[in-house]
Order: C-alpha cells, then sequence, then structure tokens
C-alpha cells in the first residue's frame, strides 16, 4: 500500500478542499450539479469567504458566487441579521 500524506492549511492541498473541488470541476458549479446537502455544508464556508473577502480562484469563485446567489442563502442571512441573542465571552 502506499503512503497518503494529508497537508492541512492549504486550500489547494488539502484532502477535504481537494476532493471538493475536483468533484465541482467535474459537475459545474454546485458540487453535484443541483443544491445537495454538501452545498448546504459549505454555506458557512463561502460565507466567510463573502465576509472576509477572500481571494479566491475561478473555479472556488464561480463555486462561491452560485452558492451566494441562491435564494435561500440570502434569507439566512437576513435572519442572522435580525438575530437579538448574542454570547458573551465570561470573564477567566
Amino acid at each position: 500500500m502506499s503512503k497518503l500524506t494529508l497537508v492541512i492549511g492549504n486550500k489547494n492541498y488539502s484532502s477535504w478542499s481537494l476532493r471538493v473541488w475536483l468533484t465541482l470541476k467535474q459537475n459545474g458549479d454546485l458540487l453535484f450539479g443541483q443544491f445537495s446537502i454538501a452545498d448546504a455544508m459549505f454555506a458557512p464556508v463561502v460565507s466567510r469567504f463573502v465576509t472576509y473577502d477572500v481571494k479566491l480562484g475561478e473555479v472556488e469563485q464561480a463555486y462561491a458566487d452560485a452558492i451566494w446567489a441562491l435564494p435561500n442563502i440570502h434569507e439566512w442571512v437576513e435572519a442572522a441579521a435580525l438575530e437579538s441573542e448574542h454570547l458573551y465571552r465570561l470573564p477567566q
């Protein structure tokens, strides 16, 4: 059996990222062609990309744009903006 190497911290080489982006390249803008639970799992990641203005490659940006354009995502973001509960850090 050959040895496998897992690289953590680099979106171009991490096994999780690589699997996702390779699947993405084969199936259009969404991970499995149409919206799926996999896209729902990555929607918060896309939100962080938008929030922190992360510069993405062409394929990754197409995916982020496709997710961000979904009507349900906008409903989710609007609902989050109305959230009134906040978690406060307790003194240590």
